[in-house]
């Protein structure tokens, strides 16, 4: 394992902030992320098993034949693994189940459905939080797939039901278990997947193309708030989403630019991991709120974070986030791990940049809109007296680099523009000093 540290200091005249980024190197995919932050989990190539990891103690191979998809805040995997109970014309089959007390431990299947194929009985994609629910899906002997939940330690299956007796699956759940998402059938068969979430009741969820609207939807921020996914554009390709039950459907991807691309995952506040693909080569990505579109992650490490020594590295996928956006992971490769390999980010604020210093009542310094931005965003203000009004841009230095603002305004919300057409990509600051107030948010300028 590798990890590299990256120390940036954000300054202003009162304000002195560090993030530190966190870079891990692993052999073996990341499949999970625990929305704690502290646990990951994946598939180990070397060994051909899963793993559970942590930052203290490594990885931990969770034997033979196993696979690992989900984990939750106490270290519990959900996944599947290859069962010498459970027999298919004597074979051993691969089972639906959690790692738990140092052991692999199985559900159960449909009521009446026996194992008939070794490799296609039951399968578990998600846990959520407090290790209590798992989400999956399990076979029916015409080889047709059920959307399912288990509630743990119970592991009675809970079928979401079928539309004409087409196939379905549950990806991920909301940690109080109230939504699952994942994806049904058209009652036809064609398409053979839509996006859908069910609470418990189904609801498919529409897409952008109503005359082919296939898609899946692949995760839901703990909070149940936010759902993402990858919705047809047309008959064949799909394109990354996020939906909200106010926003509907929303592509957060330049479909222009790629030929398609899946969410993964999302965190309570609106940042979203996935990956884009051109002819067929995966490019992890990265969203935030506010952005129009995605941001490879390669790039966004590098220009926005300032992460060096990470130029040979190619970000394939990824796949899962903490809840607070500040830990994710996916599938990577570079000369040290040409194959199989997997990444977490870890990113630690020791004080925000983003929060007010001094607030009075009345005063606000609202996050500059677009951001990121090329080459020009603009940055509200709110005062409720007519007074002297300073803004400031700092680079990740601390250094001076713009004032956009130094007279007296009247009271009420105003608006400035920044061109930074002059600077380069980069993390940048803008300051407010007003009376008694004094705001910094952070601007990410993306050329």
């Amino acid at each position: 394992m590798k990890k590299m540290l990256l120390f940036l200091t954000l300054f202003s005249s009162v304000l002195f902030a560090q993030t530190t980024v966190q870079l891990f190197e692993l052999h073996g995919s990341i499949n999970g992320i625990s929305d704690n932050g502290v646990y990951a989990c994946g598939f180990d190539f070397d060994s051909s098993q899963a793993f559970l990891w942590t930052e203290a103690g490594g990885k931990v191979l969770l034997g033979l034949n196993t696979e690992a998809n989900g984990v939750s805040n106490d270290g519990t995997v959900a996944g599947k693994f290859l069962d010498p109970n459970t027999l298919t014309n004597g074979d051993p089959t691969w089972v639906a189940g959690f790692y738990s007390g140092g052991q692999w431990n199985k559900v159960g299947g449909i009521p009446g459905v026996e194992p008939f194929d070794p490799n296609f009985y039951t399968y578990a994609y998600s846990i959520n939080a407090s290790g209590t629910l798992m989400t999956g899906m399990a076979a029916r002997p015409n080889y047709k797939v059920e959307a399912c939940y288990w509630n743990l330690p119970d592991t009675t299956i809970h079928l979401l039901g079928q539309i004409n007796g087409q196939n379905g699956c549950a990806y991920d759940v909301s940690n109080d278990g109230s939504i699952i998402v994942g994806w049904n059938a058209d009652s036809s068969g064609s398409p053979d997947r839509e996006p859908y979430y069910w609470d418990p009741a189904p609801h498919f969820m529409g897409g952008f193309d109503p005359t082919w609207p296939g898609g899946e939807c692949d995760g839901i921020s703990p909070d149940g708030n936010i759902l993402v996914g990858g919705s047809a554009a047309g008959v064949s390709p799909a394109y990354a989403f996020r939906y909200t039950s106010t926003d509907g459907m929303q592509m957060i991807v330049d479909s222009s630019a790629w030929e398609r691309g899946y969410s993964a995952d999302v965190s309570n506040n609106d940042v979203i991991v996935g990956h884009v693909e051109d002819l067929f080569s995966p490019f992890a990505f990265i969203w935030k709120a506010g952005w129009s579109n995605a941001e490879l992650l390669g790039p966004y490490l590098q220009d926005s974070l300032g992460v060096t020594g990470i130029s040979d590295w190619s970000f394939l996928y990824a796949r899962g986030i903490s809840a607070d956006g500040n830990v994710f992971g996916g599938e990577m490769a570079n000369n040290n791990i040409p194959f199989g390999g997997g990444f977490i980010v870890k990113i630690e604020n020791s004080s925000s940049v983003e929060d007010d210093i001094n607030n009075p009542n009345g005063y606000a310094l609202n996050q500059n809109y677009p951001n990121p931005f090329n080459p020009s965003t603009t940055i509200n203000f709110v005062i409720p007296n007519s007074e002297l009004v300073k803004l400031t841009v700092f680079n990740s230095l601390g250094q001076e680099v713009a004032v956009l603002l130094n007279e007296v305004v009247t009271s009420g919300q105003h608006s400035v523009q920044f061109n930074a057409s002059y600077l380069a990509s980069g993390v940048y600051l803008v300051k407010m000093n007003a009376g008694n107030f004094m705001g910094v948010k952070k601007m990410n300028l993306l050329k």
